[in-house]
């Protein structure tokens, strides 16, 4: 794991194992957090491990563009409030996954199947921390601390407990499919497999920060297709959303009032429909306010 720094150093592990024709010595890939980044990336090769120089290439141009337009970003957190599927993770993994890995990757893990079947690449494991286990110190090594998900089946290993991948997010009752959903793209699954929600303080933390950078300036979304007067002043002397500043008074236009509520709520509140609205309410805001 490691996040960004772990994404790009798997990716140079793997293309010196292929430069020194050891690649095709390995069985398995396991990996959390960025190293899974990584991982969903080069599989969407069904021949990735025979063309790890094109993988690499193809990495390094996706993390050098721009972001994704912010708009795209916020239709799919919209979508998401709309089919009743809205959490943190969703915020999560299209905010600030967007603004690492510029890349929203709206495949499924179970279209990875091809790349895992064909005895060219190594059967690739994705896992997670369970966030109850990491914050209990007498959980933190006990069976269900980990979670795998593979283009195949996902679950606990530590109790046996696995499910097809293609119903992972769907609704059980008494160990029977009671309610299908769609699948979750792998989008949401590199946010879920980031981990950092295992630590509620690091993600709102994150979340603050990414979304005190398109008031700063410091990031080119929303600022290239959205505006608001914040963009206009010292973002020293007048803005800062850090995690223990809020909006300074003298900065009262909406927009910078319905940012400092949204990051005012708790990690517990932005799960809610208190969230939601909040979110809702600062897009139609920046909306808005373009230019």
């Amino acid at each position: 794991g490691g996040g960004l720094r772990a994404m790009i150093a798997l990716m140079g592990t793997l293309s010196e194992l292929a430069d020194q024709d050891l690649l095709d010595s390995i069985m398995y890939l396991c990996g959390v957090s960025g190293s899974t980044w990584c991982m969903s990336t080069v599989y969407e090769d069904m021949n990735w491990s025979k063309n790890v120089k094109a993988s690499e290439t193809k990495l390094c141009r996706t993390l050098s563009a721009p972001t994704w337009s912010q708009s795209s970003i916020w239709e799919n957190i919209k979508s998401a409030i709309d089919d009743g599927v809205y959490s943190l993770t969703i915020l999560w993994s299209y905010l600030v996954g967007n603004h690492m890995i510029k890349d929203i990757n709206e495949n499924t893990l179970s279209n990875h199947k091809g790349a895992c079947e064909n005895g060219s690449n190594p059967y690739p494991i994705y896992a997670a921390v369970e966030k109850s286990h990491i914050q209990d110190e007498n959980k933190k090594h006990s069976s269900g601390s980990w979670f795998e998900f593979t283009p195949h089946d996902a679950g606990f290993p530590g109790y046996g407990a696995f499910v097809n991948t293609e119903v992972i997010g769907s609704k059980f009752e008494k160990g029977d499919l009671a309610t299908l959903k769609a699948q979750q793209t792998i989008c949401y699954l590199q946010g879920l497999w980031g981990s950092a929600l295992a630590s509620e303080k690091e993600i709102k933390g994150c979340i603050k920060d990414y979304i005190a950078s398109w008031f700063s300036g410091e990031q080119a979304s929303p600022p290239d297709e959205m505006r608001c007067c914040a963009m206009e002043v010292d973002p020293v002397t007048e803005l800062s959303f850090r995690a223990s500043a809020p909006v300074p008074v003298q900065c009262t236009c909406e927009c910078c009032v319905a940012a400092e509520k949204l990051m005012s709520l708790s990690i517990e509140e932005l799960e809610t429909e208190m969230g939601q609205q909040a979110v809702l309410n600062l897009e139609r805001l920046l909306e808005e306010n373009k230019e």
